[in-house]
């Protein structure tokens, strides 16, 4: 299966593209994903969740195994499904490898994702900011994520 390159902008509604990043590795999917630093202030704002471009680790966005044990949403659904397991997930299916997240600096114009013989299954960009989505409209580049689209 071919990667799926998901970029994360500026835009409200930052809870979605985590969803969208926990469907996407839990189906199996390999990930290429980059992150605008309009998007770490909303992350911050709506999610309390502080991203660190220049030293970024997966562990900012995904959570732990006692952030999981500890979500009392989570565990109520993992009720409602039979499964007690404190460290199921309710997308977790056992047969499925889940997926490979690669994160790209938004500034790294040397990423695969910039390249348009980077074969992909396609590109998300969630939420996308309307400077974001005018860029792309337009063909102007001034980052990764504007790179990516061409």
């Amino acid at each position: 299966m071919q990667d799926i390159v998901l970029a994360i902008t500026g835009a409200s509604g930052a809870i979605y593209s985590l969803r969208l990043l926990e469907v996407l590795l839990a189906a199996g999917r390999d990930v290429q994903l980059t992150i605008s630093p309009a998007a770490c202030e909303v992350f911050k704002q709506e999610l309390e969740i502080e991203l660190d471009l220049d030293n970024f680790d997966e562990s900012q966005l995904m959570p732990t195994d006692a952030d999981l044990a500890a979500d009392s949403k989570l565990a109520s659904l993992r009720g409602g499904s039979g499964d007690s397991n404190v460290l199921s997930s309710v997308l977790m299916d056992n047969e499925i490898i889940p997926g490979r997240l690669v994160y790209h600096h938004y500034r790294d114009y040397s990423a695969g994702i910039a390249s348009g013989s980077f074969l992909t299954a396609g590109m998300v960009v969630c939420p996308c900011s309307m400077g974001t989505l005018a860029s792309l409209a337009n063909g102007i580049s001034s980052n990764l994520i504007h790179r990516a689209a061409d």
